[in-house]
């Protein structure tokens, strides 16, 4: 299986983030997977101009000549891709967003109707499967709402399904790494790791596996006086 992961955050290889998907990834190859992480803030991609040239003049080629040729590539010959962001104000970073905005070549100004009734542009190319993975720092899960439906849209639109999603809340746990909690960052890490070789095995992540996984790690208000501590200089 060929999993390709497009890394929205902007301090690329070295946020929390990354930290996590890199866990998955490490389950996704050792159940014999293959797995490509892409940071794209260190790609050049620029921002849609809405010239509607990919529908109307050349219709799927954009006229924008920059690294997303390449990326469009690899998302297209992808079994499944993972869409990671920490959370920028309930949705995704610019970066991810951007990369998003510039897949419209893949789609067709056509209108079709979908078999919920709704309408919809047409989608010219099989967008793989997609797993949602997602990182910020406040204790409530309600938070990653906006993110999971707009995931849900996305999906909807190109005609492809959500096959996973992971939202951990409470990340400055992994940044403060206090001596108090590495056990359980440990086990959270562990759990990611087979969350990984889960997907390769069954293609998709079960509704159990989902609960685990985005299930606060601490108690709300323990977490909010462990980051007030950490955001305040007393890392230990």
């Amino acid at each position: 299986m060929k999993i390709t992961v497009f890394n929205g955050s902007p301090k690329g290889a070295r946020g929390v983030t990354y930290e996590l998907q890199r866990c998955l990834c490490d389950g996704i190859e050792g159940a014999g997977g293959n797995v490509e992480i892409i940071n794209l803030i260190q790609k050049k991609i620029n921002r849609c101009l809405g010239c509607m040239g990919c529908w109307q003049v050349h219709e799927g080629i954009c006229i924008i000549k920059d690294d997303m040729i390449d990326l469009i590539h690899k998302l297209l010959t992808s079994d499944l891709v993972v869409l990671a962001t920490p959370l920028y104000f309930n949705n995704v970073t610019l970066s991810l967003k951007t990369f998003l905005e510039r897949l419209m070549p893949l789609s067709r100004r056509s209108i079709i109707q979908g078999e919920d009734n709704v309408y919809r542009h047409a989608c010219a190319e099989r967008i793989p499967p997609i797993v949602m993975f997602s990182t910020c720092g406040l204790p409530d899960y309600i938070n990653f709402n906006l993110l999971s439906q707009y995931g849900d849209l996305l999906a909807e639109h190109w005609g492809t399904k959500i096959v996973g999603e992971i939202y951990r809340t409470e990340a400055y746990l992994f940044e403060a790494n206090f001596e108090n909690t590495r056990i359980l960052l440990k086990s959270y890490r562990k759990m990611l790791h087979n969350a990984g070789a889960e997907l390769v095995e069954a293609g998709e992540l079960s509704k159990n596996t989902m609960q685990k996984l985005n299930r606060n790690l601490v108690p709300s208000k323990v977490y909010v006086d462990i980051s007030s501590q950490y955001q305040f200089g007393l890392k230990k």
